[in-house]
């Protein structure tokens, strides 16, 4: 599986991030790693068939020589972030000060707890932005606001799944998100994204004057007839 990574480091940290994911071999590294100015935050799984769970360390933490003598270093504390990834972790942002983490599935394995494919850390606790059923979430998109306008912040997220986000549908509901949907910051709800897509989608990337383009493995978007790419 692929690493991903948002990378906001600066330059003089790039080594010690090479020096981490050395380390990370060590552990069974999982899919999908996110790292901005002072943290790094991975999904990884001890040998055996325990759950994946979400680390992070502090770059800026003193670190220790791998060998007498060495110049390889590693970081001297990992934080457990308290939840269980089944399956495969497909991809893990940071958006907003937030950490957000689409897996096959994701639980903290409290009581009463309702596992999810997409959860939020916000640096306290775990949450739900969205309730995903039919599927699983495998791609993370953040288009930040454009000058004045609120509005336009926005999240999408692609996958396998049929729906995401209705947590408060009564008596009237949106159509279905299928396989990709969009959460807009401003007003706090999901929508989707015309009648949606085929199949599977894997990837989305933003582009300039709102243009949001996405791959995967489909051949109709919004209806019309494509090869696995659209916008």
């Amino acid at each position: 599986s692929p690493f991903l990574c948002t990378p906001a480091t600066p330059s003089m940290r790039r080594l010690r991030i090479a020096h981490v994911l050395l380390f990370l071999l060590a552990i069974t590294l999982a899919c999908s790693l996110a790292a901005h100015a002072e943290f790094l935050y991975v999904v990884a799984q001890a040998p055996g068939n325990s759950p994946s769970r979400v680390l992070t360390v502090d770059l800026t933490a003193p670190v220790n020589p791998v060998t007498p003598g060495g110049n390889m270093t590693y970081p001297t504390s990992w934080l457990d972030l308290g939840v269980n990834v089944m399956g495969t972790a497909w991809d893990i942002r940071l958006f907003r000060g937030n950490l957000y983490v689409a897996a096959d599935l994701i639980s903290t394995g409290q009581p009463n707890d309702d596992p999810n494919s997409l959860m939020m850390f916000d640096g306290n606790s775990w949450s739900i932005p969205g309730s995903v059923t039919g599927g699983s979430v495998r791609a993370l998109a953040y288009v930040p606001p454009l000058p004045d306008n609120p509005a336009t912040e926005k999240l999408h997220v692609g996958g396998t799944f049929s729906d995401v986000g209705n947590l408060a549908c009564q008596e009237e509901c949106p159509p279905p998100a299928l396989r990709i949907g969009v959460y807009t910051f401003d007003r706090g709800i999901w929508s989707p994204m015309g009648t949606g897509i085929s199949g599977r989608v894997n990837a989305i990337a933003p582009g300039s004057g709102g243009i949001v383009y996405v791959g995967g493995l489909f051949t109709k978007a919004g209806g019309v007839t494509v090869s696995n790419v659209a916008y």
